[in-house]
């Protein structure tokens, strides 16, 4: 069985990556159901979801979660800072069109180092040439990102 899976495999459902920027840092980006997602990610989505599903077990909560959004969001962020809670930076896409928007920080920065082999795996699938706590969006284009075949929301 492959461990790919297309864009339209993840089209329109909440579906979640891992990054590590320049300095070390992981964020857990959220596609929101149609934000890019770079084909390096999708290669190894199989592996990206389970290792993704285990983040609340896997990590333990070193710090607290700061509150990045810099407009008013509706819905649901819990999993974000529950995120944060545990080191990384979180991003969500905007659904009408972009880009990825930083929703918290973590107070305690978890760098790639620190973690375990299957999640530096998969978080070194996309190295950002960025600084996630000087990042507060996010444009994945230039990152070898597929396009959706069955279209975006409008």
């Amino acid at each position: 069985m492959s461990d790919a899976l297309e864009r339209d495999d993840v089209a329109g459902r909440e579906w979640d990556f891992l990054a590590i920027d320049r300095d070390g840092s992981v964020a857990l980006i959220s596609s929101a159901g149609y934000g890019p997602i770079p084909d390096a990610v999708l290669s190894q989505g199989v592996s990206v979801e389970t290792v993704v599903a285990g983040l609340r077990t896997e990590l333990p909560v070193i710090g607290e979660s700061l509150d990045r959004r810099e407009q008013d969001r509706l819905g649901d962020y819990s999993d974000w800072f529950e995120a944060s809670k545990r080191g990384l930076y979180t991003y969500d896409w905007h659904v009408h069109g972009g880009p990825y928007e930083q929703v918290s920080a973590p107070s305690a920065v978890l760098r790639a180092e620190g973690l375990t082999p299957e999640v530096s795996h998969v978080a070194a699938l996309l190295r950002l040439p960025v600084l996630f706590a000087e990042t507060a969006q996010l444009s994945l284009d230039e990152h070898g990102t597929e396009p959706f075949r069955k279209g975006a929301p409008t």
